[in-house]
């Protein structure tokens, strides 16, 4: 994402549901996800990925249901 940004988001439908992507920018950054909020609560496990050489954030996908719409919170910073 473009550092001037300052907000940006999106949707997409998975797993037969709907889900609100809004990703905030509050220091202008370009990369480093800050905080990570799955329908209000905050979520993911940080680990290491090997194939990007850095931490990542991921959403648990196990706790998801099939046919359910969700909102997703990416802070960046």
């Amino acid at each position: 994402m473009p550092g001037a940004w300052e907000t940006s988001g999106g949707h997409a439908r998975l797993f037969g549901g709907r889900f609100n992507i809004t990703i905030k920018n509050p220091k202008h950054v370009q990369s480093g996800v800050k905080q990570l909020l799955l329908d209000g609560k905050e979520t993911g496990k940080r680990t290491f990925d090997k194939f990007l050489g850095r931490e990542v954030i991921g959403i648990p996908i196990e706790s998801l249901k099939s046919g359910e719409d969700h909102e997703i919170v990416v802070t960046l910073g």
